[in-house]
């Protein structure tokens, strides 16, 4: 949710993204305002870059249809596995990377309330993907 929100926020996508963001997160003053007034399942669901992950990597509600599932906050690491596997593949590239200001502590941008409300929208990409956000 937090890296969906920074990727539209920055504005410098495609045409559909910039339009949506312009309509929708202008409204926000910041994440925790976003996450209060809009976060919902059924909102997640119907846009792109907020849908839970797990309708990407599941056959069915809670089983992976993949290998291997690399985590951002380890993705050079996870990077070079699958390229170490496959044998194929350059080093990785940094693009889209963020703004400055932006930590990757995803703890720190949610208070007690806003992470109830991630907690009840994601619980099943919480659940699959091993995520917590009462440790570091």
């Amino acid at each position: 949710m937090l890296s969906a929100y920074f990727y539209l926020k920055q504005g410098d996508r495609n045409k559909q993204d910039k339009g949506w963001a312009q309509e929708n997160l202008s409204r926000f003053d910041s994440c925790e305002d976003f996450v209060k007034k809009w976060l919902t399942k059924e909102k997640a669901n119907s846009e792109l870059h907020f849908k839970p992950q797990y309708k990407f990597l599941c056959i069915s509600n809670s089983e992976p249809c993949v290998d291997y599932i690399g985590y951002f906050e380890n993705l050079k690491q996870a990077y070079n596995e699958i390229r170490s596997t496959l044998g194929i593949g350059k080093e990785l590239a940094k693009i889209n990377t963020a703004q400055d200001g932006y930590e990757y502590n995803y703890r720190n941008y949610y208070t007690h309330e806003s992470k109830e409300i991630v907690r009840e929208t994601y619980h099943e990409d919480i659940a699959i993907l091993g995520y917590k956000f009462d440790s570091t």
